[in-house]
This record gives structure tokens, C-alpha cells and sequence, in this order.
């Protein structure tokens, strides 16, 4: 379950035990409008200023940038998920991104090695020495893109996907 609220936010919540699932999704104006994609995993919000963003509803990361449309206040998905309409002085059609699944600990522990430096908690680069161990690959989108990375450049296609 998911919910809009006039003091800019929404949550997504588990319908069960009432407990929220993510943290706080932010906005700069008050919502209008929450829509879940067809299979469940996205969330689409809308701020009367016309705003609107699409989340993972698992973490509560946002997907995409913002949508912007002037006075927004309703939104749909088609119903294969591959469109959104957002409706204000007029409905507006937008492409839904391609977006990929939140990235595991190993691509990102990988690719610090790969660039041999990585930002503290400080914001400080420090280096990072090869540990030699090669990342799970598992066939998902982040094995693809490690696949591809690796790849001998003369042979591989202009991108992993």
C-alpha cells in the first residue's frame, strides 16, 4: 500500500501489519497522486507542482529523474508498464525509463578495484588494491555490464545490452 500526503511525502507500507517498508519519499510540494506499475515493483508520485518520480518499491530508491509537467495531478501506467500518463493542463506521455535493479555490494566493491581508488566517508580518495576475486556472475544486468567491461574491446558489441 502506498500513500500521498500534503506535507510532500509518501510511503509505502505493508498492508498487513502497518509497519512503513521504505523510508521517506521525498518531494518539494505537496502530493497528489501515488500509482503502483502493473506488476508492483515501481511507484509513480505526484506533487501538485507538477513533479512526478518513479520509485523501487522494495528499497524506495528513486528510479528516475524528475517527470515535469506543469499542474500534474494524476498519473497512470499503460498496461504493460512501458508508458505513464501524466494529467494537468493536458496528458502527457513519457516513455518509462529503462532502469536497472539497485546495484549488489559485489559490483561495487568490483568496480573500486577496477578504478584502484574510492571515496571515504570524508569524501577523501584512497586507493584500492586488486583483491584477485572475480565478481558472482549470475546472468543479471550487473554481470552483463561486468561481462561486457572485461571483454576484450576489439571484439565486443557498442553496449553490454
Amino acid at each position: 500500500m502506498a500513500t500521498a500526503s500534503l506535507d510532500r511525502t509518501a510511503r509505502i507500507w505493508d498492508a498487513r501489519t502497518g509497519l512503513a517498508l521504505t523510508p521517506v519519499l521525498a518531494h518539494d510540494s505537496p502530493l497528489t497522486e501515488v500509482c503502483f506499475s502493473p506488476e508492483g515493483g515501481r511507484l509513480l508520485t505526484v506533487a501538485s507542482g507538477g513533479r512526478a518520480r518513479m520509485w523501487d518499491v522494495e528499497s524506495g530508491s528513486p528510479l528516475t529523474e524528475w517527470f515535469d509537467q506543469d499542474r500534474a495531478f494524476g498519473a497512470a501506467f499503460d498496461r504493460a508498464g512501458q508508458r505513464i500518463a501524466l494529467g494537468g493542463r493536458g496528458v502527457h506521455l513519457w516513455a518509462v525509463p529503462r532502469t536497472s535493479p539497485p546495484a549488489p555490494d559485489w559490483f561495487l566493491v568490483w568496480t573500486e578495484e577496477i578504478a584502484g581508488i574510492r571515496l571515504d566517508a570524508q569524501g577523501t580518495a584512497e586507493l584500492v588494491m586488486m583483491s584477485g576475486t572475480a565478481p558472482p556472475l549470475d546472468g543479471g544486468f550487473y554481470d552483463q555490464l561486468a561481462r561486457w567491461f572485461l571483454a576484450d574491446p576489439a571484439d565486443r558489441p557498442g553496449t553490454p545490452f
